[in-house]
């Protein structure tokens, strides 16, 4: 039986879609009431898929970690994702004020 993803592109997808979407969840204007959820899930899911597809191919390989770094890789990424907004703000902030 073939494959039809292999699992280091998996796994990039997976990364890219916690990172956009711990962005887009705590993103203010992103996050309000007036968009639905299941249009926020949509945006963030084709928005990863578009930037997975704009990153190299690398020869990640998510089954050679062990739990605590695959941990500690998902917790990293969730926490760029909300600097991200965090910074997007408050310089959206700056620029207001």
């Amino acid at each position: 039986m073939s494959q039809l993803i292999d699992l280091s592109t998996l796994s990039l997808f997976l990364l890219v879609l916690l990172r956009v979407g711990a962005f887009m969840m705590a993103f203010p204007f992103f996050s309000t009431f007036f968009i639905p959820p299941n249009v926020r899930v949509f945006l963030i899911v084709a928005f990863s898929f578009y930037l997975t597809g704009l990153l190299p191919h690398s020869n990640f390989d998510v089954t050679e970690l062990n739990t605590l770094s695959l941990f500690i890789l998902v917790v990293k990424e969730v926490l760029i994702g909300v600097a991200l907004s965090v910074s997007v703000v408050v310089f959206y902030a700056i620029v207001i004020y």
